[in-house]
């Protein structure tokens, strides 16, 4: 009698070794290719805001012919969206503290969609009733005041899909991609943009920027449905939500690098980026 219950625990032993590495891997491979989807959902934003953002740099000069707009105009359309930015991310902070990621980017990718297709149709339409050139800088003003958000959103949602995860690569892997992503955007809409203009014009290069801030807004409700059960918000910050007392707690050498990196961002992107029409003009470059 004990020699079976010996033989019989064996044989139980012997189906938990075969069959545990099969179930881990199986966990494993669910668990890499959700954290692909996932990474390719909350990154797309920094390409759709990059995208849009930079897209008068890139149609400065034909924005230029059509409206009759001089440099000094479009600097002012490039630079509206800038406005309220700083403001708008530290409201961002606190609403997605208050209330949840998933929401704020939800809601902010809308609100920036129906403005960039107010972009667009101020762009590519006449109005005699009122000047396209208000409704363009409008529109740019309250893209920023809501694109802007998305990225903090984004962040966060990219630091509850994997903060928690044992293997820390995937956490590096995913900032590294946002960046990776970002840049996508500015080579989409300084490379590819321009051609699209000249074989098919204005009113579709707009229409595609349209467009990708569309696909953006319909992967934010993607994935509201796909991760149902994200480390809540409150499980990050460890319970403490975020007031503007804390400020005074983060350290001197975070405001440096913060100064360091915006400084180095107006000088070496943004002054090349709205300064393309006066290249055109003062410098001698083609379109």
């Amino acid at each position: 009698r004990s020699s079976n219950e010996y033989d019989n625990n064996n044989v139980a032993d012997i189906d938990v070794v075969v069959e545990e590495p099969k179930r881990r891997r199986q966990i494993y491979i669910n668990s890499t290719e959700r954290n692909f989807v996932l990474m390719f959902i909350s990154i797309f934003p920094f390409y759709s805001l990059f995208l849009i953002y930079d897209v008068i740099g890139s149609l400065a000069y034909p924005l230029s012919l059509r409206f009759d707009l001089s440099s000094d105009q479009i600097g002012y359309l490039y630079s509206a969206w800038s406005i309220s930015t700083p403001f708008t991310t530290f409201v961002a902070g606190f609403a997605i503290d208050r209330f949840s990621a998933k929401s704020v980017s939800t809601i902010t990718l809308f609100l920036l969609m129906l403005f960039t297709l107010a972009l667009t149709i101020s762009a590519t339409h006449s109005f005699s009733s009122f000047s396209n050139y208000n409704l363009m800088l409008a529109s740019r003003f309250f893209s920023g005041f809501f694109g802007e958000p998305t990225l903090v959103a984004a962040f966060v949602i990219i630091s509850q899909c994997f903060s928690h995860l044992e293997d820390k690569r995937w956490m590096s892997f995913a900032f590294a991609a946002t960046n990776t992503s970002g840049l996508l955007g500015n080579t989409t809409v300084f490379l590819f943009l321009p051609i699209l203009h000249q074989y098919l014009g204005l009113t579709y290069s707009f229409v595609f920027v349209f467009l990708i801030s569309f696909f953006a807004f319909l992967l934010s409700i993607l994935y509201i449905f796909y991760e149902k059960n994200p480390v809540s918000d409150s499980t990050l910050a460890g319970g403490h939500q975020f007031h503007i007392r804390d400020l005074k707690e983060i350290s001197l050498q975070y405001w440096y690098l913060n100064t360091v990196h915006c400084i180095t961002t107006v000088v070496l992107v943004v002054s090349v980026s709205f300064g393309s029409l006066f290249l055109i003009e003062e410098g001698g470059f083609s379109e």
